[in-house]
């Protein structure tokens, strides 16, 4: 066998540098490819709401969330494409309010930013059960909304002196549970509340009978009969704003579990939803003094009179609607 010449040497040495070389600039486009594709900047965070502006050469469709160190649930509800801004949507974010560390992960890079948000707190005054309590789990905190907090209160234990100042809104539910009375002080305590920029939310039964004028005014209503008309299970929206779209679209047909009536025709407030039927508003919105208010047909939960359910939480519609009046109503 003849040894290899040194010019054939020489060749094959430089086949196998100019293979090595070749081998190493892909490898090294490649991941220069892959590092590319996942490069973003956060531009705004705002509650649960990141925008960020994708620098990259592929669209950008997850990416992982922590704020404080904490992994957060992040979505995004389309694709970010190159050279377009989008919205990354943080859920279940820590119930502190103030300051946080958030910090936006793809598989080669990290972005971090300071964001600030609120905790929304809510007094919920029930006669039954405290069952916002179960919506605010089931459907708050999302969407780029801020968390949520509920005390929950017995409507014999507020009174008239019970401080409102920590809460940023109050339920008071008197869904399918009565005609019962407040006090005309404890009245006058929510009343005062909403107008200096609280809000509050009222439900059906809680005017039932004409008991609590003072707060008809603020939920923008009058009593003029009593219980009760049965209303149809959808209900056509005939207002469109914030309490209808936001954290929540709500269909233009709504899904109602049960609902009637409690003698209620509006006054000085909005309808969102509704029938052309003097007494068929099936959620009224109104702003009182510096604050607002939503008067609510629904959330039944039928402990005692009512459709004859034998309780529980009502529709997704329903409970969807409540977190939308929540959020609307404390100035979210």
């Amino acid at each position: 066998m003849k040894a290899v010449t040194p010019v054939i040497a020489l060749v094959m040495l430089l086949l196998i540098t100019t293979s090595l070389v070749g081998t190493a600039a892909v490898w090294f486009t490649s991941t220069q490819n892959s590092q590319v594709s996942q490069t973003f900047q956060i531009i705004n965070a705002r509650y649960g709401q990141v925008t960020i502006t994708n620098l990259g050469t592929s669209p950008i469709a997850s990416l992982t969330a922590t704020v404080d160190g904490s992994q957060v649930t992040a979505s995004i509800p389309s694709p970010i494409q190159p050279n377009h801004a989008g919205n990354v949507y943080l859920e279940t974010l820590p119930a502190t309010a103030g300051d946080h560390d958030l910090k936006l992960l793809s598989s080669s890079m990290a972005a971090d930013r300071k964001t600030n948000y609120p905790v929304v707190k809510i007094l919920d005054i029930y006669r039954c059960a405290c069952l916002v309590n179960n919506m605010v789990a089931n459907f708050a905190n999302k969407n780029g909304y801020p968390p949520v907090q509920v005390t929950c209160l017995t409507e014999a234990s507020f009174s008239g002196s019970y401080d409102l100042s920590p809460y940023n809104a109050v339920v008071f539910d008197g869904s399918d549970c009565g005609n019962t009375a407040m006090s005309s002080a404890a009245q006058q305590n929510l009343k005062n509340f909403v107008s200096n920029g609280g809000g509050i939310i009222i439900t059906h039964d809680t005017f039932l009978s004409f008991k609590n004028p003072e707060l008809w005014p603020v939920a923008g209503i009058s009593v003029t009969g009593a219980c009760c008309d049965n209303l149809p299970a959808n209900v056509k929206k005939l207002v469109t704003r914030t309490v209808t779209e936001k954290p929540y679209a709500l269909p233009s047909l709504m899904s109602i579990q049960c609902t009637h009536t409690s003698g209620e025709e509006k006054t000085t407030s909005e309808e969102i939803f509704g029938d052309i039927a003097l007494r068929d508003h099936y959620l009224v919105a109104n702003f009182y003094g510096t604050g607002r208010s939503v008067f609510t047909q629904w959330g039944h939960c039928a402990y005692n009179c009512g459709c004859g359910l034998s309780g529980g939480l009502p529709s997704a519609d329903e409970q969807k609607s409540m977190i939308n009046a929540l959020y609307w109503v404390a100035g979210v």
